[in-house]
């Protein structure tokens, strides 16, 4: 009885410890995916300011808002737009 005993304690343990793992890979995949979502944005507001100029608080916060195919879109658009206001950022 003692050596089943020991061999769920291992097999929680071995569990436990692939658990923790499995965790902490999801974790770092986040933190990489939200890191690339963090620079398409920074390259998306140079781009813009260097186009349009200064942005407005309401085109920044627009920017931050967008999820990630939103923000692709924008930024093809962004390259051949004349203005601010054809990409729905102007005030």
């Amino acid at each position: 009885s003692g050596a089943s005993y020991m061999e769920a304690n291992k097999m929680r343990a071995s569990s436990r410890e692939l658990g923790i793992r499995e965790g902490r890979e999801r974790g770092r995949q986040e933190g990489q995916q939200e890191g690339r979502q963090e620079e398409r944005r920074e390259l998306l507001g140079v781009l813009l300011e260097q186009r349009f100029g200064r942005l407005s608080r309401r085109a920044i916060r627009r920017i931050e808002s967008l999820p990630a195919e939103e923000m692709r879109d924008l930024f093809n658009r962004a390259l051949q737009a004349e203005s601010l206001r054809e990409l729905g950022l102007a005030d």
